[in-house]
């Protein structure tokens, strides 16, 4: 049965409507997407954005469309309420609205859940659908309104003009269902930034004097810009979604060849050009990187001078990109203490197309980040420690302490752990500390951190000092998670700092109710349930005990909670019997919901939906479905796919592509609603690819072309669906990549350079028989052992990291891979740009 087609009989069925067909306006709970985003629900869009809603009986037969600015709130009888105020309709339809979102519904910079209903000639919708808002979140308009490949827009010159939304407040300030004023005099207030291929782009914005709610978009391409490269932007360091400038028909095959004394061991690059490579040899027993650039966008090779190091010895690159930038920073060396106490007071900036620059910092420094687009941060040990910025086109520094992500991170991170004390043993703490508003905060605590046999809540001031304290109600305890067991060489770690304690009770605080639950059990544990507290007018405990037989599935180290947003509920994994010891396959059988708003909660035990089990280390929740499988470790393949829809709470079990036995590391994608995972017949990747639809229901799959013997999962590249395999041939000589395109399921064989054998790395060993999973590798793809050198003798080494033999951008559509010839030596590096 496929959820998003055919949530109105599950509605009916599940008694949400009545059994004969709806006269009024019916909300399909997943209908409200970002127009532009197309971003699966829960979607989220901005305030002043455009938003789609979908479901039945919302318009008149015939239609109406907005006839100019200002909008109107009602149109052909239809109405559209936000906290039970109508907002501006563009166009309504029995299927379809187009609304904006109103200006002022929010002012925060988080993200708020709100609610939307339909009313159609005075009757309003029973139920009604869900989505976030925030202040900005910025989009631009796709060709076909898909959310996704090229850009919707037109050249004047080197002017593309393209249209965008969710670029935040603007001023002068508009009224909603307002245009702009003409002559792009309506700006966002925030900062706006824009990359093409990751060349910087001069860009401005302006409300659009036609189209209510869209901004107009001036993006300067820089000369160096290509067909196909990605549209970076960003407002307030908030990225939009990526689409290319123009098209690029096919993939494009870039060669350097390597100098004649690299060694080349492992690439990274920039964050957004992914044409600027770096390749780095093995670290040396000084502590050096012997480093090089690649640039791609000029077509040369050129060596680092000097000492390039990282603070981690086992780092496989020097290297630390600049988040949502260009720019690349690494420590100068060698390295001149230990990492807890800075190995370097120096710092090099690498910017496309510049030379290197090296900046001096007030003390040695022990870690690198780079992040907001400009900005490396240094963190000096110290105490507390301090955090210099730099910023990574002029080199300045400036202090960043107690700023988002400086120092004040750091300390926070290192601070002691809460002490409560509240007498008779109880002295605890179990659960992460919740505010629940007017400074206070609350805590549970217990007599013993795995096995309480009893706790009290306690209430605490800002100085973390008790106000009060209540019993956890009906003789409930809460439910500590197991430890896993100890890891083999935790002996030689003794001398690493140890972490904070870690906190292994499940809970979930609802800010709509102000009710905290938390996972609690029968000191017994003859039952498990939930024991809630609301805090709305005074603190009352009560118990949720689950249905007779149902317990949690709590044989994992990490007991998760899941909330589903459009339908406000709260689930878990079920079993029918207490376990309290960790197993590395943890079974479930089933489901335990509960619908938070008060008063008409409702407990649920839902079963699977055929025989087996599921392993909840396997699941995770994907735009409000929750998935798992029943693989039963790293090594051990799956053959079931359960799905739990957050909205109707429903099951479905996805059938596996005919020839099909198995698939193993789920990979999901979270703006397409699709999950991807290496098919096998009887080795990982020996089928191809399934693809796994959740809101279709559906599983295809994407095999493995003539000529190979098994491929490997290279990376997806969601601005254009695609996705990017590295495959083995037949009789293990040699790899290739090839691309599959996701929606289409067409693929195309990327060629290798000339006398290029294999790409992405090389086997250890060649075997004689077909490759065992991660074939032709030695290794995942991308990481994998060098190529053995047996006329050479070996030679005790210190541990290193895996190699990195290629680099995947999803970015810019790129990928970088280190060439090797028949001789297994490596011989240059590539570059492929994807279409």
């Amino acid at each position: 049965m496929c959820p998003s087609k055919l949530w109105l009989a599950v509605s009916i069925s599940v008694g949400i409507l009545p059994a004969q067909a709806p006269t009024g306006p019916v909300l399909n709970p997943r209908g409200v997407i970002n127009a532009f985003t197309q971003q699966p629900a829960p979607t989220v869009v901005a305030a002043g954005g455009i938003v789609w809603i979908t479901g039945l009986n919302l318009g008149p037969p015939e239609g109406a469309e907005a006839k100019g600015a200002p909008l109107p709130t009602e149109l052909g009888g239809v109405k559209v309420l936000i906290n039970n105020e109508p907002i501006p309709l563009l166009s309504v339809s029995p299927g379809k609205i187009v609304a904006q979102i109103p200006w002022d519904v929010i002012e925060a910079a988080q993200s708020v859940l709100m609610q939307l209903v339909v009313e159609a000639n005075g009757v309003r919708s029973r139920t009604p659908a869900r989505f976030y808002v925030r202040r900005d979140e910025p989009a631009l308009r796709s060709k076909a309104d898909t959310g996704y490949g090229e850009i919707d827009g037109k050249m004047d010159g080197r002017i593309l003009k393209a249209s965008g939304a969710g670029f935040g407040p603007v001023e002068p300030a508009v009224e909603s269902g307002a245009a702009g004023p003409p002559g792009l005099a309506a700006k966002p207030r925030a900062p706006i930034r824009a990359y093409v291929g990751g060349i910087p782009a001069e860009v401005e914005a302006g409300l659009s004097a036609d189209r209510v709610g869209e901004f107009d978009v001036l993006i300067e391409i820089p000369p160096d810009a290509k067909p196909g490269d990605v549209v970076q932007l960003y407002v307030n360091n908030r990225a939009a979604n990526r689409l290319t400038f123009s098209s690029l028909s096919a993939p494009e095959v870039l060669y350097l060849k390597t100098p004649p004394d690299a060694e080349i061991r492992s690439l990274s690059g920039s964050d957004l050009r992914g044409t600027y490579v770096l390749g780095s040899a093995a670290r040396t027993a000084e502590g050096c990187y012997p480093s090089y650039v690649f640039d791609f966008g000029r077509q040369n090779v050129s060596k680092l001078d000097g000492c390039l190091t990282a603070a981690n010895r086992n780092a496989a690159t020097p290297f630390i990109p600049v988040i949502d930038g260009t720019a690349v920073s690494a420590f100068v060396g060698p390295p001149e203490g230990e990492p807890q106490q800075g190995v370097s007071s120096k710092v090099r900036l690498l910017n496309p197309g510049q030379e290197p620059r090296d900046v001096e910092l007030p003390g040695r420094a022990a870690t690198l980040q780079g992040l907001g687009g400009n900005t490396v941060v240094a963190v000096i040990p110290g105490t507390p420690p301090s955090a210099v910025g730099i910023d990574a086109s002029s080199g300045e520094l400036r202090s960043m302490d107690g700023a988002a992500g400086g120092a004040g991170a750091v300390a926070g991170a290192l601070a002691a752990p809460l002490a409560v004390d509240l007498g008779g043993g109880l002295n605890v703490v179990l659960t992460q500390r919740v505010g629940i508003g007017a400074g206070r905060s609350v805590v549970v605590v217990g007599d013993h951190a795995d096995k309480p046999t009893k706790a009290k809540l306690a209430i605490l001031d800002a100085r973390n000092a008790v106000v009060s304290s209540e019993d956890l109600p009906e003789g409930f305890v809460p439910l500590v998670a197991p430890n896993p067991p100890a890891q083999t060489g935790q002996a030689q770690q003794q001398q690493q700092p140890q972490p904070a304690v870690r906190i292994r009770v499940p809970q979930y605080y609802d800010p709509n109710t102000r009710t905290l639950y938390v996972l609690s059990r029968k000191p017994d544990d003859a039952a498990h349930g939930f024991v809630a507290f609301t805090f709305a007018q005074e603190t009352r405990g009560r118990a949720i005990a689950f249905p007779e037989g149902r317990f949690a599935a709590a044989c994992t180290s990490n007991i998760n909670l899941y909330t589903f947003e459009l339908s406000r509920t709260l689930a878990l994994f079920a079993t029918n019997k207490a376990e309290a010891e960790f197993k590395q396959v943890c079974e479930a059988l089933g489901y335990i919901t509960l619908t938070l708003d008060l008063p008409n909660q409702r407990l649920r035990a839902i079963p699977l939906p055929g025989a087996g089990f599921v392993n909840v280390t396997s699941a995770f929740d994907l735009n409000d479905y929750l998935v798992a499988s029943n693989i039963g470790g790293a090594r051990q393949p799956a053959d079931t796919l359960d799905i739990l829809d957050g909205v109707s709470l429903t099951t479905t079990r996805l059938q596996l592509p005919p020839g099909v036995t198995a698939f193993s590391g789920l990979r999901p994608i979270g703006t397409t609603g699709l999950i991807v995972a290496p098919a096998q017949r009887s080795a990982a990747g020996d089928e191809g690819f399934v693809v796994f639809d959740i809101e279709e229901a559906t599983a295809k799959l994407l095999p493995v072309p003539t000529g190979f013997i098994n491929v490997q999962l290279v990376d997806v590249f969601a601005s254009t669906r695609k996705l990017l395999a590295r495959g083995t041939k037949t009789g293990n000589t040699g790899a290739q990549y090839m691309l599959y395109d996701l929606v289409t399921t067409d693929l195309e064989l990327i060629p290798n350079p000339p006398d290029v054998v294999w790409v992405g790395g090389v086997p250890a060993q060649a075997p004689a028989t077909p490759a065992t999973p991660g074939g032709g590798g030695g290794g995942g793809p991308g990481q994998q052992q060098p190529p053995q050198q047996p006329q050479q003798p070996q030679q005790p080494q210190q541990p290193q990291a895996p190699a990195v033999y290629q680099d995947s951008n999803p970015k810019a559509n790129t990928v970088s891979a280190v060439c090797f010839d028949a001789d297994r030596k490596a011989v240059g590096v590539m570059l492929v740009r994807i279409p």
